[in-house]
């Protein structure tokens, strides 16, 4: 019987999306991923939404970085890739997931706090907060990034992408 169980006790220990403890609310009155961000850990962070889903770019000192992912209430799960480069013309990969709950503050700002996981983790690596800029939209919403290639590559034209990877999210 315990072996039966097992299975049942790992799914609900782990949760469907990886984020232990983390549901979706209500998003909030006001309230928007779309626009462009200031990030303390990350930097300008662009944002861009069509329907659920969101896309998106980040930039601080040597990372350059991309977002993509699917609103769920006032949550957004996401992957995100980035480069690194400590030491020029060596840039580092690295990738993972995350997710971001919307809220507002005193001053009716809209205010991201969340966290990020490295590889299929989507929690462990450290939190990601950010609050939208006033007056001010994201820059670009074509979801392209020089991160990991080097060169701009939207989601959509990477060699060797599978569509697949968006059930992920």
């Amino acid at each position: 019987m315990a072996a039966c169980l097992l299975p049942v006790l790992a799914l609900v220990a782990c949760g469907g999306n990886g984020a232990r403890g983390v549901h979706p609310g209500t998003m909030p009155e006001g309230g928007s991923f779309h626009g462009a961000w200031l990030s303390p850990q990350y930097g300008d962070m662009h944002l861009c939404v069509t329907g659920r889903n969101v896309i998106g770019n980040y930039v601080k000192n040597e990372r350059e970085g991309r977002i993509r992912g699917e609103i769920d209430g006032d949550i957004l799960w996401f992957n995100w890739e980035e480069s690194r480069t400590y030491v020029p013309g060596n840039p580092v990969e690295v990738s993972g997931r995350g997710y971001f709950r919307l809220s507002l503050n005193e001053d009716n700002d809209n205010v991201l706090t969340g966290e990020w996981g490295v590889d299929q983790d989507r929690t462990g690596g450290g939190p990601w907060t950010a609050i939208k800029r006033r007056r001010q939209g994201p820059d670009t919403c074509d979801g392209s990034s020089r991160a990991v290639t080097g060169r701009e590559v939207s989601w959509d034209e990477e060699e060797g992408a599978d569509s697949s990877s968006d059930d992920e999210l």
